[in-house]
């Protein structure tokens, strides 16, 4: 059976040293009592619990193909697409390096779905590896194509 790609890195360490620092800021704040202290400290708070959203969210990347399916996650739920059902793959930038998305066609419907290879270990070279084998006929965007090539050349792709 086969398992989905492994996270292309650590959350728990920044998540550690995120809350070490709001455990000592606020021991700071609250041991100082200065004016606004309060306020201060709620900030820090909020501020903590974004950045934690923020790592949580990037844990959620998710990619698993079986044979013709490709399965990934948004948000909350897994999507499954076919190979047939691939029209076009475009390439999108993140902070992390590359992602892409597969134009996918439903009952008639034509709609995006992004693939989050940039957070995952081997992400980019098992989703061309699954385009090339399931979905041939998808259309490929000038990046997508230059990518290809690339992965080509250093034999991670056939």
């Amino acid at each position: 059976m086969a398992q989905p790609l492994p996270l292309s890195y650590n959350w728990r360490t920044p998540v550690v040293f995120a809350t070490v620092a709001l455990v000592v800021l606020l021991g700071i704040l609250i041991r100082g009592q200065a004016v606004g202290w309060w306020s201060a400290s709620l900030l820090l708070l909020l501020c903590w619990a974004g950045y934690c959203l923020v790592v949580w969210l990037r844990t959620r990347a998710y990619l698993l193909t079986e044979g013709p399916v490709l399965t990934t996650r948004h948000w909350r739920s897994y999507e499954r697409v076919e190979g047939p059902q691939v029209r076009a793959v475009k390439e999108i930038i993140t902070p992390s390096g590359p992602s892409y998305r597969l134009q996918v066609e439903r009952l008639g419907e034509l709609r995006w779905l992004t693939v989050p290879t940039a957070q995952l270990r081997r992400g980019t070279a098992t989703l061309f590896t699954w385009i090339l084998s399931q979905a041939p006929d998808a259309a490929l965007d000038k990046r997508s194509r230059r990518t290809l090539e690339l992965l080509q050349t250093r034999g991670l792709v056939e």
